[in-house]
């Protein structure tokens, strides 16, 4: 596993894009996302001036924010136990909640629960290093 991550994870068949940095600072994702082909500005802007998230983040193991459909997920140092995982799920249900309600499928809870599941085994995967098996 490695210890420092960054990469933009896809909701499958919903447009939203979520940054997931992992153990990784404000400066570094800034620096990722600049270097991003067809990074927009607004996201760029977003991400510079947040502060209140990176604020929390620091007191917490893991923290989603939010802007105008745009999510950056923040975990710490990835270990291979369940309290890291659980996290993970903690957080991915917030990301999920709001995709719902911004995709109008909040009373669809099949559909909220594949996304959920997606989203876990895809950054799990990549955080993992590739040797998550489903």
């Amino acid at each position: 596993m490695k210890t420092k991550q960054i990469f933009i994870q896809d909701t499958g068949i919903y447009s939203n894009e979520i940054i997931v940095a992992v153990n990784s600072s404000k400066d570094d994702i800034l620096k990722f996302v600049k270097k991003l082909k067809g990074a927009k500005k607004e996201a760029v802007e977003w991400i510079k001036t947040e502060e209140r998230a990176f604020e929390i983040f620091e007191k917490n193991n893991a923290l989603v924010a939010h802007n105008d459909g745009r999510f950056m997920l923040l975990l710490r140092r990835p270990t291979d136990e369940w309290t890291y995982w659980e996290c993970l799920l903690h957080e991915l249900h917030h990301i999920v909640h709001y995709i719902a309600q911004d995709k109008m499928f909040e009373n669809e809870m099949e559909a909220q629960a594949y996304l959920q599941e997606y989203l876990f085994h895809s950054i799990r995967r990549k955080i993992m290093g590739g040797s998550a098996s489903k």
